[in-house]
């Protein structure tokens, strides 16, 4: 899901990558996202957002 709102690129779709991050995130497989985030030219949004982020214990 995260890769596919980072395709789509709206607003909101930004909003819920950044909350689905701040849920899921240890559970998720960065390699994975990352791999096609750089396939599709979203990978810099993805950085962008995940710097944004406060560092999760």
């Amino acid at each position: 899901m995260i890769i596919q709102k980072l395709r789509w690129g709206r607003p909101q779709d930004q909003v819920d990558v950044d909350n689905m991050i701040t849920i899921q995130s240890p559970d998720l497989d960065w390699p994975y996202i990352e791999k096609w985030c750089d396939l599709h030219g979203t990978r810099v949004l993805l950085d962008q957002i995940r710097a944004s982020l406060p560092p999760i214990d």
